[in-house]
């Protein structure tokens, strides 16, 4: 490997650790001023009801909350921010297919993805046990994760915008930008900015995890299979179905059943894929993490998962 080609790797990495630092600043712009705009607006519907106690003041639109339309917002600049980053053409470019998905293999990969949830539950109720150990919790990044959308900005943000725009950064830019460098470091790179990206104990974890798979249907067929995974854990798991608790353990125990059959019978496929993958060149991850501006990212991220669990600790 030439030093042009490791020049060239760091600049990408620079520029990615850039561009995440980036998204975190408009999110945190864009949901502070939605947040600010629904306390005002709060208040004038507060001042209405006083002043029409009969209630004429409920013919205005229902108070915004949880800062939805700064997700939203977020969402849409992050798109065009890719857009710029990586050309006008790269958004129809990277909806191409690599290969057809044929319904056995959705199934077993759906299962799989899904199943991650119960492998996180495990590393979430041990984590718990031991911060409760210290006297702390994590409780509140939990309600967080798991937490049912009581907006309509929310719930769009959630179960529509975020498995778009997600997957557009991380198994889109993101990996297509890191893959002339090893399609390893590729998938592991990008899971692992996607885990530390949602910057809370619990989600850390289920990220990555969820990630690794993801990359994997990036990688073999295409993001539109991600973002359709993406969607069934979002709208359908964390917000329609999360009311009804027994109809998403069942949901839940098929699901490691189906993956725990699914990996018996392609273990061996899968085996041979990943060893076929080409090792990682060194240092590939270094410049990656080891950078100024991707430092600058985790210590944000770090900061966020402290906060969670302090927070539930002073409440």
């Amino acid at each position: 490997m030439g030093y042009h080609h490791i020049s060239e790797r760091k600049a990408t990495c620079n520029t990615i650790g850039g561009i995440l630092l980036a998204y975190v600043a408009i999110m945190l712009v864009a949901t502070t001023i939605s947040s600010l705009f629904s306390m005002g607006y709060a208040s004038i519907m507060g001042d209405l009801n006083r002043q029409f106690p009969s209630g004429e003041s409920n013919l205005l639109p229902e108070s915004i909350d949880e800062g939805g339309p700064g997700y939203i917002l977020t969402a849409l600049l992050v798109m065009l921010m890719i857009r710029l980053w990586k050309g006008q053409g790269y958004l129809p470019k990277v909806i191409k297919k690599q290969r057809a998905m044929s319904f056995p293999a959705f199934l077993g990969i759906l299962a799989v993805f899904l199943s991650v949830q119960t492998i996180s539950s495990v590393l979430i109720t041990f984590n718990e046990s031991i911060l409760n150990h210290w006297g702390m919790s994590s409780l509140f990044a939990m309600e967080q994760a798991s937490g049912q959308s009581s907006s309509l900005s929310m719930f769009l943000y959630v179960g529509i915008f975020a498995p778009i725009v997600e997957e557009f950064m991380f198994r889109g830019a993101i990996y297509d930008s890191l893959l002339p460098f090893g399609k390893r470091f590729a998938m592991v790179s990008s899971a692992l900015l996607f885990g530390l990206f949602h910057g809370n104990l619990v989600q850390i974890p289920f990220a990555f995890l969820t990630g690794l798979v993801l990359a994997y249907v990036r990688s073999e067929y295409s993001i539109g299979w991600c973002i359709l995974l993406h969607f069934i854990n979002n709208c359908l798991l964390a917000e329609l179905l999360s009311p009804y608790e027994d109809a998403s353990n069942v949901i839940m125990i098929v699901s490691v059943v189906v993956a725990v059959l699914t990996l018996t019978l392609r273990g061996n496929h899968l085996r041979h894929w990943i060893k076929s993958i080409p090792a990682t060149a060194k240092g590939a991850y270094r410049d990656l993490f080891v950078n100024p501006l991707t430092i600058i990212l985790m210590v944000y991220c770090l900061l966020s998962t402290v906060a969670t669990i302090a927070l539930t600790t002073i409440m």
